[in-house]
């Protein structure tokens, strides 16, 4: 009986172990501080202003209609890098829900209203959903078009659907912006 009460009391203690590992929180991983993101996403040398812009209902609207989705809030925070006075580059950080936790990402816009490239910053979900950087690496050179869509040119993410559907937002969303408060108007933006 003895022998018996030692055998459950281990399975207990082994069974809550398990479930508490299981319970337990994805490891957040943070792959960038604010400058060296800007370090990985602006050329070297390029002094870099935040710039606030302010939406109205009608930028809001504007950007809902062009992106298909909404930007959150009224207010921007936008990185200009410059190099002899010219805008090189624009960066916005956009924080968003994966699953049910967040990912935040530095979009850079060239001046020219296509996407530079996509800087991973730091990502709350378990590892297996990150979208590796290849497969950001298709966002490069695009603008804001119908084909800027996981029903178009834009590939899904095996095993990672909602990161996919996330990222593929945030650079609609944000390219949206950048159009609407900079003026860049590479294309038909209607999608």
């Amino acid at each position: 009986m003895n022998v018996h009460f030692k055998m459950v009391a281990g399975l207990s203690t082994l069974s809550l172990a398990a479930l508490l590992l299981l319970a337990a929180p994805a490891t957040a991983e943070v792959f960038h501080s604010k400058q060296s993101a800007f370090a990985a996403a602006f050329p070297a040398g390029a002094d870099v202003e935040q710039v606030n812009v302010f939406l109205s209902d009608e930028d809001a609207a504007w950007i809902k209609s062009h992106a298909g989705v909404e930007w959150p809030g009224r207010l921007a925070n936008v990185y200009v890098a410059r190099k002899d006075g010219e805008p090189v580059a624009y960066g916005y950080f956009d924080t968003h829900k994966v699953r049910t936790l967040d990912e935040t990402v530095l979009l850079v816009v060239r001046p020219d209203g296509h996407l530079e490239q996509v800087v991973q910053v730091a990502f709350h979900e378990p590892a297996e959903y990150r979208a590796p950087g290849r497969w950001l690496a298709q966002f490069r050179d695009r603008a804001l078009d119908p084909k800027l869509s996981l029903k178009a040119d834009i590939d899904g993410l095996s095993g990672a659907t909602l990161t996919a559907r996330a990222l593929t937002a945030s650079v609609r969303a944000v390219l949206a912006l950048h159009q609407r408060k900079f003026g860049a108007s590479p294309g038909d933006t209607k999608g």
